[in-house]
């Protein structure tokens, strides 16, 4: 329905099967300034999905009305679309890949700030959002992309991001406690399950101009349906698949500082079934008593020295590499 000086007139030929708001009020605008050719358009919306959409589009369709979006406050600034394009040109075709990699309205959040300085450099998303990209290659374009904005090199593997910036900032030499697992990357397995739902959610945006886009499954794409409650929910782990190794949601250590460490089921390792560690008193020593780890003494322990000083933290993280010879 358009509305002009009071006047309503009905419009079919804006229907479209879009379902979100965001890309039918930014799908509408740019149909108005490319028919219409009006002198000056103004979207009203405080929705940064919103603002990212029209610069990529103004610049994508070569838009060259004015095009203002503002809040719905008069607190909220006026932001001018097309001088924001002109300022940030290079990286405007990256913006919509980006924004949902990092986070948006469906997609957990990760960063923005190091992100656009990364874009910046001239890191490209070309392939996030293309419906005919296999998904290896955005999976690799994406992990490569987010692994340099946690300041690593060009990667494949998200896990080995994760570890170097473990290691990193556990080195600090006045660390008072064990960093936040927030403040490091997702495991590949966690990454590869939560971009899917950005690129998911990219195609749908870099299609807002087209009125009936093809529909996608988003089951292909991270989500589950809840026939209950008729929603879409965020699938996290396959089935049937603990959130972390038994020893680990465990989280046990024993104090035994004995002559013979380990030699009885009172201490909590044993009583557990399971092997020492650095993080014990015992070290994992050959002095240890423990038939645990006696059974399991063909796989050596990486630890490093830093473990012993943090063994008595009440926080510990206890993170322990293992190669089995």
């Amino acid at each position: 329905m358009q509305i002009c000086s009071g006047i309503k007139t009905p419009r079919y030929d804006m229907r479209t099967t879009h379902e979100e708001a965001d890309v039918i009020l930014v799908q509408q605008a740019i149909i108005i300034a490319t028919q219409v050719k009006p002198t000056c358009i103004k979207v009203v919306s405080d929705d940064t999905d919103v603002f990212i959409l029209l610069l990529y589009y103004y610049r994508m369709t070569n838009m060259t009305c004015k095009l203002l979006m503002e809040g719905t406050s008069s607190l909220r600034t006026t932001a001018n679309i097309g001088a924001t394009v002109k300022r940030h040109w290079n990286i405007i075709p990256e913006l919509p890949a980006a924004h949902a990699i990092t986070g948006c309205d469906s997609v957990a959040f990760i960063g923005k700030a190091t992100a656009l300085k990364v874009l910046a450099k001239g890191v490209k998303l070309t392939s996030v959002g293309d419906r005919t990209a296999t998904l290896d290659g955005v999976i690799k374009e994406a992990t490569s992309f987010v692994g340099q904005c946690y300041g690593g090199k060009q990667t494949d593997n998200m896990s080995k991001v994760r570890l170097e910036m473990w290691l990193n900032k556990t080195g600090k030499r006045k660390l008072a406690s064990p960093p936040k697992l927030k403040s490091i990357p997702l495991t590949t397995e966690s990454f590869v399950k939560n971009f899917k739902k950005a690129h998911y959610q990219t195609i749908i945006w870099k299609s807002a101009l087209q009125p009936h886009p093809t529909a996608l499954d988003p089951t292909d794409f991270g989500w589950s349906k809840d026939e209950l409650s008729k929603s879409l929910l965020p699938v996290t782990l396959k089935p049937n698949i603990a959130i972390a190794p038994a020893d680990i949601l465990q989280a046990v250590r024993c104090g035994c500082a004995t002559n013979q460490p380990c030699n009885s089921s009172r201490y909590v390792c044993c009583h557990a079934h399971l092997s020492c560690t650095a993080f014990c008193k015992c070290y994992q020593s050959e002095n240890c008593h423990n038939k645990w780890t006696k059974v399991t003494n063909k796989t050596v322990t990486i630890v490093m020295m830093k473990a012993r000083m943090l063994r008595d933290s009440p926080t510990i993280q206890r993170v322990v590499l293992k190669h089995t010879i």
